[in-house]
């Protein structure tokens, strides 16, 4: 690997962004975060059409506002604070 530093790094900005939002997040409990993600402008159009499309399968289906339990994440915070008052 060279010693050079690369112009663009994708893995670096995507690491800077997801520790940033997890930030942002880490204190809210499951209706704050939907909130802040359904508040959050998102600048690339294609994911824009996506969540769009996202909350019209939500509305027709319910059972696919909950994620499966095996894409949770038992690190992070608010599954934490979740399994914590399950308890």
């Amino acid at each position: 690997m060279s010693d050079s530093q690369k112009p663009f790094d994708c893995v670096l900005m995507m690491r800077a962004i997801r520790d940033q939002i997890a930030a942002e997040t880490a204190d809210m409990d499951d209706d704050e975060f939907e909130r802040w993600l359904a508040e959050t402008p998102l600048e690339d159009p294609e994911l824009e059409r996506l969540r769009v499309e996202l909350e019209s399968r939500a509305e027709e289906r319910p059972d696919l506002r909950e994620a499966p339990t095996s894409e949770i994440d038992p690190r992070h915070p608010r599954e934490q604070r979740r399994r914590a008052d399950a308890d």
